[in-house]
């Protein structure tokens, strides 16, 4: 639907995760800001973008991050991200960081094809904490002391440093019954963890894990939350959830027009 006083502010930058793919004995600049556009949303409900590639500069190969902004006349702002790459390379290696696990592989012009590649896992001071050879595609769990993973295969080499992972690595469930309160910590890559469980401000259970299906008797009308803290990527991260209490729950169902323009009007 065309959102008449909207429009969206886009930048792209050079992301604070990026990687250069650059030739030798070749000086290179990289601004922070790479381009920037507005696109109004008045006369459409979605846009394509097309980014020049002028803005990139030649023969570097590098992740960027495009940033949208939406803006309302009303002040409503809304920012979301992606990170995308642009390539040197006919060849790539991709990590991708989740639950605690790192998903390994290797493409060519696009398509993703076996190979052999090495796996190195770095501590908090660039310490070797393990290397391995292994198959790619594969998927590999990440010891909780590692700060970064390096991925060689194919003259090509790929990093991620685990500290700037925002994803949480522990998938949680903290529900309440008619008479209790839930919570389940499914926990694949074993993260050691700490939680507590409050009622009413005041500590229930608390405890060290690496996996966790706890039930609570629920009394009263008193609220409940939760807290699990772990270490990852040499960080502290912490997860929180309130769970009041929540006698009656109102469902609200709006029905009208998909598309309504200045002076008209519709029935809700």
């Amino acid at each position: 639907m065309p959102i008449y006083d909207g429009k969206v502010d886009l930048r792209v930058v050079t992301s604070p995760l990026y990687t250069l793919d650059v030739k030798a004995n070749k000086a290179n600049f990289i601004p922070d800001t790479l381009w920037q556009t507005s696109v109004s949303l008045a006369d459409v409900a979605e846009k394509e973008i097309v980014l020049p590639d002028s803005i990139f500069p030649a023969d570097i190969g590098l992740t960027f991050r495009a940033i949208g902004t939406y803006l309302s006349s009303d002040n409503e702002r809304i920012e979301r991200s992606l990170d995308l790459n642009i390539l040197n390379s006919e060849k790539e290696i991709r990590i991708a960081v989740k639950d605690g696990h790192a998903e390994l592989k290797y493409f060519e012009k696009g398509v993703a094809m076996p190979t052999t590649a090495q796996l190195m896992k770095l501590g908090e001071h660039r310490e070797m904490l393990k290397t391995e050879n292994l198959s790619l595609p594969n998927l590999v769990s990440i010891p909780w002391q590692a700060e970064e993973i390096v991925v060689k295969s194919n003259g090509l080499s790929k990093s991620v440093y685990l500290e700037d992972q925002e994803q949480a690595q522990l998938n949680y469930r903290f529900y309440r019954t008619a008479d209790s309160v839930i919570l389940h910590v499914n926990n694949p890559a074993m993260i050691p963890f700490w939680y507590r469980v409050h009622r009413a401000g005041r500590t229930i259970a608390s405890g060290y894990h690496t996996t966790l299906n706890s039930k609570f008797l629920a009394r009263g009308k008193d609220g409940y939350s939760m807290e699990i803290t772990y270490l990852f990527g040499g960080k502290s991260k912490v997860i929180q959830e309130e769970l009041p209490y929540v006698e009656k729950n109102l469902n609200l169902a709006v029905n009208t027009a998909t598309t309504v323009y200045p002076g008209q009007k519709a029935d809700v």
